[in-house]
């Protein structure tokens, strides 16, 4: 996961993106402690897309990001 960010921050953004990225991950980080927590995931779901996701799709999703 860290080393995808990396990859894409290096070759498929400008720092202008990067930087709006990292804006929106803060937003997003309530507690900023640096990591998204399935809660926070969710607000930020709802904040991006207006809607509550399907609950399948998110738990997947979760799993499939979720490191630690």
């Amino acid at each position: 996961h860290h080393a995808i960010w990396i990859f894409i921050s290096n070759y498929f953004v400008t720092q202008q993106e990067r930087d709006q990225m990292l804006e929106e991950f803060r937003s997003i980080d309530k507690n900023g402690d640096g990591q998204l927590s399935k809660a926070e995931m969710l607000d930020g779901y709802k904040k991006f897309f207006g809607k509550n996701p399907d609950d399948e799709f998110f738990e997947d999703i979760f799993k499939k990001l979720d490191k630690n």
